[in-house]
């Protein structure tokens, strides 16, 4: 009689505990569900992983996207010292390797570097100065 009365105390007291790690498991994902509030422009980056970063030498200074198509996005860079023709180089090496297509090259006073994309997204990137260079990213919708 003792061996049953032990098994069931045994078992009420394992229940009790499951119930409570079941309800501290669950404030824990409502918590961090809570925490995870993705930053816009986290977001902007992330989806900006198919084009290269920026070369060591040049600096981004801002992003800009559209607000009526999150697929449509600008990268404004200083370029300090480095020509169009590095630049143009850097591009057009880094683009083919992640899938991009060279289109179309100027080299007249705005320089211009057309890439595409098989999924149909275009990308432009322009040096309009000695100093300032713009990414325009247009990204096929999904």
């Amino acid at each position: 009689m003792k061996n049953i009365q032990m098994f069931l105390m045994l078992f009420m007291c394992l229940a009790g505990c499951q119930k409570n790690i079941q309800q501290k498991q669950k404030k824990q994902q409502e918590q961090v569900a809570q925490k995870v509030e993705i930053d816009p422009l986290q977001e902007t980056i992330a989806r900006l992983s198919d084009i290269p970063d920026v070369p060591m030498s040049t600096t981004m200074q801002k992003i800009e996207q559209s607000d009526r198509d999150l697929n449509q996005v600008q990268i404004f860079c200083d370029v300090g010292s480095v020509g169009w023709k590095e630049l143009c180089d850097y591009y057009e090496n880094e683009m083919e390797r992640l899938g991009w297509s060279l289109q179309g090259r100027c080299d007249l006073q705005v320089g211009l570097i057309v890439f595409v994309k098989p999924s149909g997204s275009l990308c432009v990137i322009s040096m309009r100065s000695q100093k300032g260079m713009v990414i325009t990213l247009l990204k096929k919708k999904d």
